[in-house]
């Protein structure tokens, strides 16, 4: 059985080939430039592309000098802090919006005071409704659409 052994061992490449390294190199590459730029997590590097890199550096790597565990649990630390920063950007845009939506409800019946955006003039009046476009909450002010942003006061209308 030793000699079977022996045989399959001696037929094995324990090197990468320059070809495989270059692509195992040019992969890491790729990844670095996708975490470096601006939006880096979402612009490609997700779960299934860190593991596809792994195992693409695992079955690559000299089984008489495997990557070093620290390199490893570095490349896994990494990855566990751009995930979870991505999470925490996901979080707040949904507690932003909420926000937005909650403060564009709570206008509804006052009266507010804006600047139209386009014409520069002042709009006044009483929010009649609520309305969301591209997920952004707006006003409808008489017959104008103001956004939520544009509110420069709100004055509570008395129940007399």
């Amino acid at each position: 059985m030793s000699d079977i052994a022996n045989v399959e061992v001696s037929n094995f490449n324990l090197k990468m080939s320059q070809v495989e390294l270059n692509r195992t190199n040019l992969q890491v590459d790729e990844v670095n430039k996708r975490i470096g730029k601006p939006g880096g997590a979402e612009a490609g590097l997700d779960q299934d592309a860190f593991f596809k890199l792994l195992v693409t550096q695992l079955s690559n790597q000299d089984p008489m000098n495997p990557m070093e565990d620290r390199e490893f649990i570095s490349q896994m630390a990494q990855f566990s802090s751009v995930n979870y920063m991505k999470n925490i950007s996901h979080e707040m845009q949904n507690f932003i919006r909420s926000s937005e939506s909650s403060l564009a409800f709570s206008l509804l019946g006052n009266h507010v005071e804006a600047v139209d955006l386009v014409t520069q003039l002042p709009i006044s009046g009483e929010v009649s409704s609520v309305f969301f476009e591209g997920g952004r909450p707006f006003l409808r002010v008489g017959n104008k659409t103001v956004s939520v942003d544009d509110v420069s006061a709100v004055h509570k209308i008395s129940e007399n």
